[in-house]
């Protein structure tokens, strides 16, 4: 990508459909009224600014020529496939509260992991949404795509038990992390995975009050290593948010 990095970013799921056709410094219509009334309205952009559009697999930088908020008109100036950067994190996301799950949802999002997928563990006490709090989040991991530019963002998957995933759904040969009070160093599980280099990495945190014995148990012979993360105890999103986030940039 070339210095784009404090361009606004607008998530167009549609750009792939059309991505082929768009030609360098040729003319681009843009008639989502979604789209351009958050650029007319919301970043508030005018004639000569430049924005970046993006769906999962494609981006285009492009320079806004006419600006309404009902059709914009814009110069594409670099069009690009979507780079992933490796290893493969997914995170394991208890259902939080309402407002927990959310910031985790977000902070784990920008900091560019690959996959969520949300947890029912024993002391969750809470009842999913179903699809009205599914919509919900995937507008706020689009909101975190946009300011961080992770344009690959993370993909959602719906809570499962949290012993059917270990026994359906755990990848065969990844590198598991547990966020837990009383686990080993956190420097030295860096040092471990940046030596490694592992190509899938699972990293879990419980929900408030924690898990219960028997299923910290069941981590322990799926291969999981209990992390201590700070010499105080976290919220469970604030746990998750440093985990990714350090696992995300010492792996880089």
């Amino acid at each position: 990508m070339s210095n784009f990095k404090h361009i606004f970013s607008l998530y167009y799921p549609t750009l792939s459909i059309f991505y082929e056709s768009l030609a360098i410094n040729g003319a681009t219509v843009l008639d989502d009224k979604a789209l351009c009334s958050r650029i007319v309205s919301v970043l508030r952009l005018k004639k000569g600014n430049r924005l970046i559009l993006f769906d999962r697999f494609v981006y285009a930088c492009v320079e806004l020529q006419e600006v309404d908020k009902k059709k914009c008109i814009a110069q594409l100036i670099e069009k690009k496939e979507n780079t992933i950067v490796g290893p493969n994190v997914t995170v394991l996301l208890p259902l939080l509260k309402k407002d927990d799950l959310e910031k985790a949802i977000y902070d784990v999002t920008a900091v560019g992991v690959a996959n969520v997928q949300l947890m029912i563990t024993e002391k969750v006490q809470r009842i999913w949404g179903e699809q009205k709090e599914y919509d919900r989040l995937i507008k706020i991991m689009i909101a975190a795509a946009e300011q961080s530019k992770c344009y690959t963002f993370a993909r959602l998957q719906k809570p499962m038990c949290f012993f059917n995933f270990f026994s359906t759904a755990l990848i065969k040969d990844s590198t598991n992390i547990f966020a837990d009070p009383i686990g080993q160093s956190f420097f030295d599980t860096m040092e471990n995975l940046k030596n490694k280099q592992p190509k899938e990495i699972i990293l879990f945190i419980g929900p408030e009050g924690d898990i219960t014995a028997q299923e910290k148990e069941y981590l322990k012979e799926h291969r999981f290593i209990f992390c201590k993360l700070t010499p105080t105890v976290l919220r469970a999103r604030q746990a998750i948010g440093l985990l990714a986030g350090a696992v995300r940039s010492i792996m880089y």
